[in-house]
């Protein structure tokens, strides 16, 4: 008997929960199972065409003679996707991690055909380093790698003890999940197709509204603790934006059109988030002076607030130039003898006269977004046609190593067992184990979406024995069997358009039709199907035991291993070994996008994040002072910014960061000495060291404030 075809769990979501906007299942939460079952009509509309798919992969398979006709039932179930474009990419992916995970296993059982032991841990091997890969590259893309590890699973240790059949195994697998694939990916491409492109924009839209909400605010004088929060979760809609936009080549014609501009607006997004944080904190800092916003300024940031609240006069550039024009009229520039205040004054302008130009160009490129013309750029102001690099996304290979070895350590613990114990039908756990281990092993914390899964499959084994032994006699031609068919598939498709119910969704759909025994014949063998489900049952088991303790990665530990890897990158860029801004500022957000959730719900939550936030802010300006203070005349000026740098690298590579006074005093003794040089360098620097100051002095605000 066959181990039930987990590999139809999708991309296993974080343990975290997203933001509410960005998905359904907050607002879904709270529902019951009877209002989930209920017509909604997306959730209707996908599980129908699902049915329609797998109508027609049972019919394309039983007609070409194939004996595994499961395996093209829950490759439907593993592709489809609510997006059409979801569906097309990841039906791609997995018939690419399919073909490499049957190829390579077909190409080991040779070598190692009279050492089953041997074998086993040479598969494992493989498998944690398709893990290792897939934990690393974090986009849709890392599911072929899954479906690698996957696949070696389920056609090899169900034949350790057979090699010679694994060929044949392999290839009956590749053609089935190929018959699913070209079935999913037909049905949801061109029935109601809905597109990646349409969800694109919504979240676009989304994004740049709350961008400008909280500009309002912060010219409105709110003193809202939760905005740094909000600026962190807008990072989270970053990343899950890139994510979206991988899927674009695969959604329309103009898919890869919009995929350009995505990069270009994620890149201005980077400059709001940056811009609107150092505003933030700089009257944040101005408060703590005591000192109140001169009353010029507040009318001005009045018409600003005005400015925002009208669509249409964002992207008109009349408008804007007014407001630049009237920033500047009340810029009066830094001197020797400027006040601390009044440098936080200049650098407040300066950075909300950024602001409105990127807060501009976004909505530009959210109008290009949508008619997405294939010159879309020939009109574009100049600073718009830089550096087109994307998202760039942090990776931390130690983390990733642990979890493939944690999971080659539980299959081969597990391999080791039942060949211990010469247990028949101990290949079915074994290739669970497997499956679970690479498919849930890509988040830091899995046992809570395996669990849910094994809950599916429990329900579905009884499901399936019903099936099995109850209605599949009773079927005596093909539509009489898609009837039968087509109440539990019909509404496990429901529940898997709705993400609470997703896993366990999948687990009932693809466990029932192998423990139903669908095949050519479907008939019902009593001995085979216990044992098969005794198997089963303690496959699962040991996947949640593996699981838990060989690859769960405590939250605070990850955490830990973030906040060091933005300190650390901070130290290379005051060094002057980070030279490309924007590809070091993309993986920096990226990294706030993984704090964010790692710290829902810890109460120094908004501290930690708005730290981090100015960490960013910090590193681009150190990058920036490094390169100006080769242009400096004065050596007394130069060796104190050179000083000062080498003090700020000390500083952040430090595991706690500890000591940030002395480290001021370093820039204040910095400050002294630019103020007093008259040169056009100094004076770029004085405004650099004043954002520096701004931004470290985050650092030190109690944690408890």
């Amino acid at each position: 008997m066959h181990t039930p075809n987990a590999d139809s769990i999708p991309d296993p979501a974080p343990s975290h929960s997203r933001r509410r906007y960005w998905s359904l299942r907050d607002s879904l939460k709270g529902a019951s199972l009877t209002d989930a079952i209920k017509s909604d009509s997306e959730a209707v509309l996908f599980s129908l065409k699902c049915f329609a798919a797998v109508v027609l992969a049972l019919y394309v398979s039983s007609r070409i003679g194939l004996t595994h006709p499961f395996w093209a039932l829950g490759t439907v179930y593993l592709v489809s996707q609510p997006l059409s474009g979801m569906s097309v990419g990841r039906g791609l992916y997995r018939f690419l991690g399919t073909v490499i995970g049957a190829v390579v296993t077909v190409l080991m059982a040779p070598t190692f055909v009279n050492e089953p032991l041997v074998l086993s841990a040479a598969l494992a091997s493989w498998m944690g380093f398709c893990l290792y890969i897939a934990r690393l590259d974090r986009t849709p893309r890392a599911y072929a790698f899954q479906l690698a590890g996957y696949t070696t699973s389920m056609i090899g240790f169900p034949y350790v003890m057979n090699a010679g059949a694994i060929f044949t195994v392999a290839s009956i697998r590749v053609q089935e999940v190929t018959v699913g694939i070209l079935c999913a990916t037909l049905v949801h491409a061109l029935i109601l197709p809905r597109k990646v492109s349409y969800l694109v924009q919504t979240r676009v839209a989304i994004i740049l509204a709350d961008s400008e909400r909280w500009t309002r605010h912060m010219l409105g004088m709110a003193r809202d603790v939760l905005l740094a929060s909000d600026r962190a979760w807008s990072a989270v809609g970053m990343l899950d934006l890139h994510q979206l936009s991988t899927h674009l080549p695969f959604d329309t014609v103009r898919g890869s059109v919009q995929s350009g501009i995505l990069r270009v607006l994620q890149r201005r997004l980077l400059a709001v988030l940056s811009l609107s944080g150092a505003i933030d904190d700089t009257l944040a800092e101005l408060r703590e002076l005591s000192h109140d916003v001169p009353t010029r300024l507040v009318s001005l940031f009045e018409q600003v607030r005005v400015w925002l609240d009208t669509p249409d006069k964002i992207i008109d550039l009349g408008a804007s130039e007014v407001l630049m024009q009237r920033l500047h009229q009340h810029r009066t520039g830094v001197s020797t003898h400027t006040s601390w205040h009044d440098l936080l004054i200049d650098r407040l302008l300066s950075h909300l006269a950024d602001l409105i130009l990127a807060h501009q160009d976004c909505r530009l490129l959210e109008q290009r977004l949508k008619t997405a013309r294939p010159r879309w750029n020939f009109d574009l102001p100049e600073r718009l046609l830089g550096s087109r690099e994307g998202y760039i996304l942090h990776r931390d290979h130690w983390l990733a190593a642990r979890s493939a070895i944690g999971a080659a350590i539980g299959i081969t613990i597990s391999c080791a067992l039942w060949i211990w114990t010469s247990w028949s039908d101990g290949a079915t756990a074994v290739s669970l184990v497997g499956a679970s281990c690479a498919l849930f092993g890509i988040v830091d914390q899995p046992v809570d979406n395996l669990i849910r899964y094994v809950v599916g499959s429990i329900v579905g084994i009884a499901v399936g024995l019903v099936y099995g032994f109850v209605i599949f006699p009773r079927t005596t031609d093909f539509a009489s069997l898609l009837a039968a068919l087509s109440p539990a598939l019909l509404i496990t498709g429901s529940l898997l358009a709705r993400p609470q119910y997703a896993l366990a969704a999948l687990g009932v759909v693809l466990t029932f039709p192998v423990v139903a025994g669908l095949g050519p014949t479907n008939a019902p063998d009593f001995s085979a199907a216990a044992n098969g489900v005794i198997a089963l049952l303690i496959g699962l088991l040991m996947a949640v035991a593996s699981v838990r303790l060989f690859q769960t990665i405590g939250t605070s530990h990850s955490t830990r291993r973030i906040l060091r890897a933005i300190r650390r990158d901070v130290a290379r860029r005051a060094t002057g070994r980070a030279t490309e801004v924007t590809r070091w500022t993309s993986q920096m957000v990226d990294r706030i996008s993984l704090l964010v959730p790692r710290l829902a719900g810890d109460s120094q939550s908004s501290y930690l994040l708005r730290q981090a936030l100015a960490d960013v802010r910090t590193g681009n300006t150190a990058g920036e002072l490094w390169t100006l203070e080769k242009q400096l005349r004065n050596r007394k000026v130069k060796s104190c910014v050179a000083t000062f740098l080498d003090e700020l690298a000390a500083y952040f590579r430090q595991p706690e960061a500890l000591g940030v006074a002395n480290l001021i005093g370093w820039l204040d003794t910095a400050m002294i000495a630019v103020a007093a040089d008259t040169s056009p360098a100094s004076a770029q620097a004085l405004s650099l060291l004043t954002d520096l100051r701004r931004d470290l002095l985050v650092r030190a605000i109690p944690q408890n404030k």
